[in-house]
């Protein structure tokens, strides 16, 4: 059984509170554990999501390339998605207990 969204929080988002800026602390954390409790109950790991993550962001990158109002509108909500995503790949880690050489494990 997957612990409720408090309960995330306090396994997942440990208090990091000196290397956030503003956005993340207010933004990104606030919204990616839910994204995280998604994944949890679908049994993504942390290393899934970063994959999901770099699709992403090459998808936002793509429609930047047609260089119209609407394109890059959508493309900055992707990347919104995708900075949510760089967020919840930690969350998973920390949830599912992996650490890797390639990432931080708090």
């Amino acid at each position: 059984m997957v612990e409720s969204i408090k309960k995330l929080r306090e396994i997942c988002q440990q208090p990091v509170l000196h290397l956030n800026t503003w956005y993340p602390r207010n933004f990104a954390r606030k919204l990616s554990i839910y994204v995280t409790w998604l994944f949890i109950h679908l049994k993504i790991s942390g290393n899934a999501a970063s994959i999901i993550m770099l699709f992403t962001g090459i998808i936002a990158s793509y429609l930047f390339t047609f260089g119209t109002y609407w394109y890059s509108f959508t493309a900055v909500l992707i990347l919104q998605f995708w900075f949510i995503l760089d967020h919840v790949d930690g969350e998973l880690a920390r949830y599912w207990k992996q650490a890797s050489s390639k990432g931080i494990f708090r």
